[in-house]
């Protein structure tokens, strides 16, 4: 009978040599492994599953941090006045047209001999720039503010919108503020106002992080990349306004205007978009109230003129929040790309 050498490890480092017929080497002098580490190899071969934790185990969650609770209780609020942000920002956004066409009205004859004095031209060249400043302006903003609906009026609202442009644009090279640098950026301050207006024009029923949102995101409404554009340029444009109502004048009012110019940036980068909108909405709010109070003035004062140009304009900023806090601030922030992914 034949006979082999096997080499065995019996418990220890030290080799035996043993006699054994042709077969398997006896159990008795095979290497004694730990169970735990046969189980782990067999499990990372897929032998046996890793154990899992127990059904039921649930890990405590964080408790709401204060910046979570004043979101939870401005949508609450927000969802409460649904019905009436839209259509009032609207008609904030679109003040400083309705203001202007009413000091047309009212102020015909100084208008039209200012606008001849400065072109030194015919006074009936200064009477047909105010008809036409009127009529551009109250015709408009009387279809926009009638609140019909706009996915069925899109080329007149588009119409609408082009020949307000337009006014900003005549007003500035007839008055000759074009290169005033304060009024040149109101001016571009308004037009983001209408950047806005054109983006709810395209977008009745918004799903992008506002309160009037109805869902995730579809793939139709992430190839829709012009209402993001004309929210994004609405959103840095009226950032523009604010810019020139910005007043140092004490040390309250510095700290004050730094945080509002810190809410400012983040509704401009799209980021905690709701929370900081109204949040800078209050402020802007009260500070109009109290700066520009035009209504505690008589009317021949220079100062009620002034007041109340200011006035309309800053309302102007405080529509454009409105209507972000109601629409969303689009697909290019960053609240917009979280909703992506929710």
């Amino acid at each position: 009978m034949e006979q082999n050498l096997v080499n065995v490890n019996i418990d220890g480092p030290t080799q035996q040599t043993a006699l054994t017929q042709r077969g398997p080497v006896p159990v008795q002098y095979q290497q004694q492994q730990p169970q735990q580490v046969i189980q782990k190899q067999k499990s990372m071969e897929g032998e046996l599953p890793m154990p899992s934790a127990p059904r039921g185990l649930m890990f405590p969650r964080a408790p709401p941090s204060a910046i979570e609770k004043a979101e939870v209780a401005a949508d609450s609020f927000l969802k409460f006045c649904a019905p009436v942000i839209r259509p009032l920002a609207r008609l904030f956004l679109l003040c400083t047209f309705v203001e202007d066409a009413e000091r047309m009205i009212f102020q015909w004859d100084i208008q039209a001999n200012h606008v001849s004095k400065e072109w030194q031209a015919d006074p009936s060249v200064g009477h047909a720039f105010v008809a036409f400043n009127l009529a551009a302006q109250a015709i408009p903003c009387a279809i926009l503010l009638l609140g019909f609906p706009f996915s069925s009026m899109k080329p007149l609202i588009q119409a609408c919108l082009g020949l307000l442009v337009i006014v900003v644009c005549a007003q500035s090279v007839a008055y000759h503020v074009l290169w005033n640098l304060e009024f040149f950026l109101r001016n571009l301050a308004v037009i983001g106002a209408l950047c806005l207006v054109g983006a709810e024009a395209l977008e009745p029923e918004p799903t992008k992080g506002g309160i009037l949102d109805t869902g995730r995101l579809t793939e139709e409404d992430e190839d829709d990349d012009v209402s993001d554009i004309l929210r994004l340029s609405g959103r840095v444009l009226l950032s523009l306004m604010f810019l020139t109502l910005v007043k140092f004048d004490n040390v309250q009012r510095i700290i004050l205007e730094c945080i509002a110019a810190v809410l400012l940036a983040l509704v401009v980068i799209g980021f905690k978009t709701k929370l900081s909108a109204v949040t800078l909405f209050i402020f802007l709010f009260v500070e109009n109230l109290y700066l520009n109070d035009f209504f505690m003035h008589s009317s021949d004062e220079n100062i009620h003129d002034f007041k109340k140009f200011n006035f309309f304009q800053a309302l102007t900023v405080i529509g454009g929040l409105m209507m972000l806090v109601a629409l969303g601030p689009g697909g290019v922030s960053f609240d917009g790309e979280e909703k992506k992914y929710r």
